[in-house]
């Protein structure tokens, strides 16, 4: 099965209720599409309005994301669905430097290779050392 054939096999022997909420029937899902699993999901109380869930359909290497919203009010609302991949992202996160023993200024920045090496103060030491023996 390709995708577009998972999408519409999940839309006629499931409502988007099911897929999204807590009350879906794996083992009919395992009959219709063979092993597949709950990867990630997203969303609920505290966590704003986007709502979501991605499913991997293992034997056909595919993933599904049924987007949806969260409301106060009605609870999970859900959406559409969508193909999607997996990728690896790196991020920058930005922590306090009260939690950080390291002061910033110990750090010398190469603009040759665009990145950080910590000073070592021994090595600044037996330079000077060097420098007053000749």
């Amino acid at each position: 099965m390709n995708a577009e054939q998972i999408i519409e096999q999940l839309e006629s022997n499931f409502t988007k209720d099911e897929v999204i909420g807590n009350d879906l029937d794996i083992n009919k899902m395992i009959k219709i599409f063979g092993k597949c699993t709950l990867v990630e999901q997203f969303g609920g109380i505290n966590k704003g309005y986007d709502y979501w869930k991605i499913f991997h359909f293992i034997e056909h290497n595919i993933y599904i994301k049924l987007h949806g919203y969260f409301s106060e009010y009605s609870g999970i609302e859900p959406g559409i669905y969508e193909h999607v991949i997996p990728k690896e992202i790196f991020e920058t996160q930005y922590e306090s430097a009260e939690d950080d023993e390291r002061n910033p200024l110990d750090y010398e920045y190469s603009s040759s290779s665009e990145e950080y090496y910590e000073s070592s103060s021994e090595e600044e030491e037996e330079e000077e050392d060097s420098k007053e023996d000749i």
